[in-house]
């Protein structure tokens, strides 16, 4: 019945069947059955962006994903863009490995130390300033790291 939900072996069955007519682009009534869109147009009608997938290095803390960030920031040309809930806040150096400014050796290492303690932060700040960050750096012809640990926003 039309509207009726298909199981997946109906669906290749009705697919195979359309494939083998003489014209499998339109129905007997000359109504269109497949109709062919790029990949852009499907975007372009769902609102979705065509911003590339961001590489994440995520792990617990103290592994040494900073370290590992630094060594592919310097080979691939990246800029790290930390996720970590307690690197945000100012003033919170102990115990959130938080990278000295010795350990990034001049590297670009965005949103940390940018909120103050007092401050109410939430994920869905953090989502609007880590898109401006990471668009930011495409903007210059680089890539984004995300760097995090197991509490990462």
């Amino acid at each position: 019945m039309a509207g009726d939900r298909l199981e997946e072996e109906a669906m290749r069955a009705l697919f195979q069947n359309l494939m083998a007519a003489e014209n499998p682009y339109v129905c007997p009534h000359g109504r269109p059955t497949v109709i062919h869109i790029s990949r852009n147009e499907l975007d372009l009608k769902f609102g979705r962006s065509k911003k590339p997938l961001i590489p994440a290095l995520v792990g617990p803390t103290a592994i040494g994903k900073t370290a590992v960030a630094l060594e592919l920031a310097d080979r691939l040309n990246l800029e790290i863009v930390s996720c970590d809930s307690r690197q945000i806040y100012r003033h919170l150096d102990i115990g959130t490995g938080k990278p000295t400014r010795e350990e990034l050796r001049g590297h670009p290492y965005h949103l940390i130390d940018f909120v103050e303690l007092t401050d109410v932060f939430s994920a869905a700040r953090y989502r609007v300033e880590a898109e401006k960050v990471i668009d930011n750096i495409f903007a210059r012809g680089k890539l984004p790291l995300v760097v995090g640990g197991p509490d990462s926003i």
